[in-house]
């Protein structure tokens, strides 16, 4: 991830630590500590290397931002659908479609991690697919859907691992934000598209084992490390 995004993550951070340890109300305190240890368990920052100095005057209210990003392809493809719940599931982002644009709309951070890795997820869909393929794996459209949706079952599984380290007292503030957060999202929408067409999910046959394998190659990929040091930012196919 770029020095930019984790400078933005930091900074939330520090937000977050600045409101526990100031005048606030004690379920607010509670609150913003768990956020802060969630942001710090998903992108594998100690709180203790934290310098507060550079955040004394951080407010702490929840900023909504919304990237529009243009998909590499002429026309929406099936994986993208899978994409696009991979970024909702674990980042709870708004996904709104706009012909060739995807367009997020969410917490300032998230949307910022969400802009850094939707370029990496449009290439690990079809080539996870590709790699299957050729390999004689898959050989018709069950086994397609089958791949796409195991290997976005197993990239949300893998990445919401973190979570569960969280203290039931903790885990309960956290959700108390995520309520927030998410009025605050549907607020936006509202605002920037008065009218709008929702669609609905249609079913799809899949096949087992193509879906075993997508989901096997799905618990290999952790959001929170793609192009950092810790890892190729690369599937293991």
């Amino acid at each position: 991830m770029t020095n930019q995004m984790n400078s933005a993550v930091i900074e939330k951070i520090r937000k977050c630590l600045a409101l526990s340890h100031g005048n606030a109300s004690q379920g607010e305190m509670e609150a913003a500590m768990g956020k802060a240890k969630e942001l710090a368990m998903k992108h594998g920052i100690e709180l203790a290397s934290i310098d507060m100095a550079a955040g004394r005057s951080a407010g702490s209210s929840i900023e909504i931002d919304r990237a529009d990003i243009q998909i590499k392809t002429s026309a929406q493809k099936p994986y993208h659908t899978w994409i696009y719940r991979v970024l909702r599931q674990c980042f709870g982002v708004q996904v709104i479609i706009s012909g060739t644009k995807a367009i997020f709309i969410g917490e300032a951070t998230d949307v910022a991690i969400c802009r850094e890795l939707f370029p990496y997820l449009e290439k690990v869909f079809p080539s996870t697919y590709y790699h299957a393929e050729k390999n004689g794996m898959v050989s018709c459209a069950a086994n397609k859907n089958g791949v796409f949706r195991g290997l976005c079952d197993g990239i949300i599984e893998v990445n919401r691992r973190e979570e569960a380290k969280l203290t039931p007292k903790e885990a309960s503030c956290w959700a108390l934000i995520v309520v927030n957060k998410d009025a605050l999202i549907s607020k936006r929408v509202a605002q920037d598209f008065p009218v709008l067409i929702r669609s609905k999910a249609r079913a799809q046959q899949v096949s087992n084992s193509a879906y075993a394998f997508g989901r096997a190659k799905g618990q290999q990929i952790r959001l929170n490390q793609v192009g950092s040091g810790k890892a190729n930012g690369r599937i293991g196919i």
